[in-house]
């Protein structure tokens, strides 16, 4: 029985799970490189590099070299043909107000993780009040914003990211994504993108493929925080669809949907409990804070 290893981010473990779940006669096993050095982590990597990895595939986000073991060079030297590439899927074009704020390494975590709100974290420093804040979250300012572009340049860079990948996925999603709710976040896909992506490497790797509706499966990510395709968004790129406006927690027993003005007044909250000058100058270190003070500053 052949063996499947994908190597990606968030995204590892459910389209493992998708695969196992509709691929024939395979196991398949994951590494997800937001946690890397942990024993699953170690146990896959021993059996890439294991003397009976001559039945194994491995599927990847392209890597570079700061992931020695895992690297696509490295993988691609020692399987060849066995390595193949998938695109990582990324999507700013319907979330375009989501950022993060500072590196990879030492993200801000506040109401929704490592999710803020790039208006409402701009109004914090600049002193505007929640009302004033909640009032910007308005189709007049999503356009002077730019916000409404934003869906063409993120598909160019998912094109641009795509092409370099040996199983090309951009394409379909980009399909996808105009006929269902396709994101919680713009890098946590749903589960029928999963199985979508899943039956692509199985037909990509000639495996059989037995296609279960996606409501059968189990996505990890739909747990996790939910933000909204602003109606206005929507509406702008003629999407067949809405999503609810509320802003959802993640894992939780307590009710985790928030409204426009409660996800406002606590993140005024989380923001006021933290150093002032410290937040301001991590805020005015990214990207958008320039743009947004030459736009509406």
């Amino acid at each position: 029985m052949p063996d499947i290893v994908i190597i990606a981010n968030c995204h590892s473990m459910s389209l493992a799970r998708a695969l196992s779940l509709s691929a024939r006669d395979l196991t398949v096993s994951f590494i997800d490189i937001n946690f890397l050095g942990r024993d699953n982590e170690n146990e896959v990597t021993s059996k890439i590099y294991g003397s009976g990895s001559e039945n194994l595939r491995v599927f990847s986000f392209p890597l570079g070299e700061q992931f020695p073991l895992i690297s696509s060079k490295e993988l691609l030297g020692l399987l060849g043909e066995r390595f193949k590439t998938f695109t990582n899927i990324r999507f700013d074009g319907l979330h375009p107000d989501m950022t993060y704020i500072g590196s990879r390494t030492n993200r801000l975590h506040g109401v929704l993780g490592a999710y803020h709100s790039k208006i409402l974290a701009y109004a914090f420093v600049k002193g505007m009040s929640i009302r004033d804040c909640v009032r910007m979250f308005d189709r007049t300012v999503y356009e002077k914003l730019g916000y409404f572009g934003q869906f063409e340049l993120a598909k160019q860079n998912l094109y641009s990211r795509d092409k370099f990948c040996d199983l090309k996925f951009a394409g379909r999603f980009i399909s996808i994504l105009k006929e269902r709710p396709s994101l919680y976040t713009f890098n946590h896909p749903a589960g029928h993108v999963f199985q979508a992506l899943a039956r692509d490497i199985s037909e990509f790797s000639e495996y059989k493929f037995v296609d279960f509706d996606p409501s059968c499966g189990l996505n990890e990510l739909s747990n996790n925080y939910i933000w909204p395709i602003y109606n206005e968004i929507a509406e702008f790129h003629g999407l067949p669809y809405r999503t609810p406006q509320y802003f959802v927690d993640s894992q939780s027993f307590s009710s985790r949907a928030l409204s426009l003005e409660e996800m406002v007044k606590g993140s005024y909250r989380f923001y006021s409990g933290l150093n002032p000058d410290d937040l301001l100058e991590r805020v005015s270190q990214e990207q958008f804070f320039q743009e947004f003070n030459a736009i509406i500053g």
